[in-house]
């Protein structure tokens, strides 16, 4: 039984808004993604993602440094404090059978 997730991630005060859609495949071994956004640093990732098979264990396990998901990011999201990428291992992981659907927020106070 596959895992459908959709998510939207407002990455503050620069305005983009990224839609993310996952699916998880059978095995939950691998997480297809489609990404949107009006932000061109990840229009240029969605370019590379969008429809690949992403490995939800690596995402989800692998150390920040050695991540693929997360280096993959980084060759195309400049800035360190972009919430993307975070957002795009939470999708691996829920819709890689791996955790329940929550939202996850960063509020100043």
């Amino acid at each position: 039984m596959m895992s459908e997730i959709k998510m939207t991630v407002d990455a503050g005060i620069c305005g983009f808004i990224t839609k993310v859609n996952a699916v998880g495949s059978d095995d939950y071994m691998s997480v297809k993604m489609i990404i949107e956004s009006g932000c061109p640093n990840i229009k240029k990732l969605a370019v590379v993602i969008n429809g690949t098979d992403v490995d939800s264990i690596d995402a989800i396990s692998a150390a920040i440094i050695s991540n693929k998901l997360i280096t993959k990011c980084s060759e195309f999201i400049p800035h360190p404090a972009c919430p993307v990428p975070c957002a795009l291992v939470k999708a691996c992981e829920a819709a890689g059978g791996m955790a329940l659907k929550k939202e996850a927020s960063i509020k100043f106070v």
